[in-house]
């Protein structure tokens, strides 16, 4: 009796410190929840000396008049973006990152890809903005999205040139895709801050809340595949070590929130023609702000030589 008594209060500690929280992590990493707006990003703390690029660069593309489109994932999930068709030749498609939105990742990237005449597709991810979808899943299932948007960039008249260009999880999403995209569609990606695999980014932000991961975490694996049928440990450099896709790469030295070095090792898996841009000192999603011009330089001198209208 004794016995079965210390086995009850074992499985309740279990349920209380380590699977309970397992299941509130997973629900509350993979549910829809509030998406940073432009607004809010230049009112904060990260943003806010970039604060005029941004609204200078929203703005510019403003003026472009982008028309709202809609499709319907492989899943049936429908999905929207904002496209603004300068009638080129070129389309870039930016991927935002988790819990943010297009213009707050990409205002900047975007008067810069207009500039040098792009056509541009900002997408809002699933469970994301006006997109459908009750959850996200770090790029794991969104990366079939993305080859669902390349089908429809390349069917707008007069396209003949696709890029991808992700942020942090969107960036995730772009490289578990690289594998798989049509080269004969998708000529670049741009792969910004980009984490290892999901896995390796919730445990980056146990380890800065002082979680226990190595508790925690094979748990919320094992939850996550059983309620989603997803790995969050797969790693992206499996998808780029297949790519025959151009890759371009970009990470802060300062990155808080995906270290330089999970950017570094993704660099390094890739299989294509890939380039790196380094931005010391840059944080989270700020390597393209700090260092703009040194940035754009390398990266279209990247795209003049990999982006050819062939299709």
């Amino acid at each position: 009796m004794l016995i079965l008594l210390i086995l009850l209060i074992l499985f309740a500690l279990f349920l209380v410190f380590f699977l309970g929280p397992a299941i509130v992590g997973v629900i509350t990493v993979f549910r829809r929840g509030p998406v940073l707006d432009l607004d809010a990003a230049c009112r904060s703390e990260q943003f806010a000396p970039y604060a005029d690029l941004l609204r200078s660069g929203s703005a510019a593309l403003d003026a472009y008049a982008p028309v709202r489109v809609a499709i319907d994932a492989p899943d049936g999930v429908r999905l929207c973006a904002d496209y603004y068709d300068l009638h080129a030749e070129k389309t870039v498609i930016f991927v935002h990152g988790y819990r943010s939105c297009a213009t707050v990742n990409f205002a900047v990237q975007g008067e810069a890809f207009a500039a040098r005449g792009w056509n541009i597709l900002m997408i809002q991810q699933r469970a994301h903005g006006e997109s459908g979808g009750k959850r996200c899943y770090l790029g794991l299932k969104e990366q079939y999205d993305l080859l669902a948007w390349a089908d429809w960039a390349a069917g707008r008249p007069g396209v003949s040139s696709l890029a991808f260009y992700g942020m942090s999880m969107g960036a995730a999403a772009v490289a578990y895709a690289s594998d798989k995209f049509d080269p004969k569609l998708v000529h670049a990606v741009v792969i910004d801050c980009g984490f290892a695999s999901p896995y390796h980014q919730i445990r980056q932000d146990c380890i800065k809340r002082h979680v226990p991961w190595r508790l925690l975490m094979p748990l919320m694996r094992a939850i996550s595949y059983l309620s989603f049928r997803i790995d969050i440990a797969e790693p992206v450099a499996e998808s780029l070590s297949r790519t025959r896709i151009a890759a371009f790469f970009l990470h802060g030295t300062a990155d808080a929130t995906v270290p330089y070095e999970q950017g570094l090792a993704n660099y390094e898996a890739c299989a294509s023609v890939k380039a790196m841009f380094t931005a010391d000192g840059a944080g989270h999603t700020e390597s393209f702000l700090a260092k703009r011009e040194e940035a754009a330089s390398a990266l279209f001198a990247f795209l003049s030589l990999n982006c050819r209208s062939n299709l």
